[in-house]
């Protein structure tokens, strides 16, 4: 059988402006396939995880069925807050695990965290789908419709129907909003300077631009999600349990973390401290 062997494992527990950050850098040299290596990265993150809780400066807590239900909670507002891609039907798969969080943290069980990745990435592609179709159709503006921005008062979509719905009126709302602020511009331009060419609200709306492409962006950059990615999202919303301030940045991210913030504390005043076992 083949062997695995850690060269180094090591983690730093940063506190910065009151935020705590858990910068894990685990160095392996697997002498395996890449599926076991995957597996084998994502066991010692958690068991990493687990041990720098312990030994942080913070009481965590009993890990039991209340641990789980806030893991979980905060777990789908992570992947989708706005409730714009998953059904129903998705979070009802996904909360016969809501009890059971606990356990699979304490026995390093990832079946949760590959079903939900499986199941989002489906929806999100669905959802590319939707945005594509909408967009390939005018909107009508002489209907009277309405959208409900807070997502507290709604809830997941019962189907692909209701949700693709939820987007056409989530794209024409904030198309009306951008048309209305350039013709607001307009006519402030038009105060200061007589030669401003006045655009009539057909002619704005011909002219999708910046909306569409942050949509096109975005996209693209959700299309760049790897496992890594969505272990993390997981491994935070475990943490979010301990301290809504705790974060877990894996060693790239950890980079760019000290680059933004170096030679910078001093300056917005934050005082950091580090405590660093190797």
């Amino acid at each position: 059988m083949m062997k695995s062997k850690i060269n180094t494992m090591k983690f730093r527990i940063i506190k910065v402006a009151g935020f705590t950050i858990l910068a894990v850098a685990i160095s392996l040299w697997v002498f395996a396939s890449r599926s076991d290596s995957d597996e084998l990265r994502r066991d010692l993150l958690l068991k990493v995880i687990t041990f720098a809780i312990n030994s942080g400066h913070y009481h965590p807590g009993e890990i039991d069925n209340g641990f789980s239900e806030k893991a979980f909670d905060f777990y789908i507002d992570n992947i989708d807050y706005a409730k714009r891609f998953l059904l129903k039907e998705d979070v009802d798969r996904m909360a016969k695990y809501r009890n059971e969080l606990d356990d699979a943290f304490l026995n390093i069980d990832f079946e949760f965290l590959d079903l939900s990745t499986s199941i989002l990435d489906k929806r999100t592609l669905e959802a590319k789908d939707y945005y594509t179709d909408i967009l390939s159709h005018p909107f009508d503006f002489s209907v009277d419709e309405k959208y409900e921005y807070d997502v507290d008062k709604i809830d997941f979509a019962k189907n692909q129907k209701e949700l693709k719905e939820r987007w056409r009126l989530s794209l024409k709302s904030e198309i009306l909003s951008r048309i209305y602020d350039e013709m607001k511009d307009q006519e402030k331009a038009a105060e200061k300077i007589d030669t401003v060419t006045i655009k009539s609200f057909d002619e704005i709306e011909v002219m999708p631009g910046k909306s569409f492409k942050r949509y096109d962006d975005w996209f693209h950059r959700m299309s760049k999600f790897d496992d890594n990615d969505r272990l993390n999202t997981y491994v935070n919303s475990l943490l979010n349990v301990f301290d809504p301030h705790t974060q877990y940045f894996p060693p790239k991210q950890k980079e760019d973390f000290d680059i933004r913030f170096s030679g910078q504390l001093e300056g917005i005043g934050a005082h950091h401290t580090k405590k660093c076992i190797c």
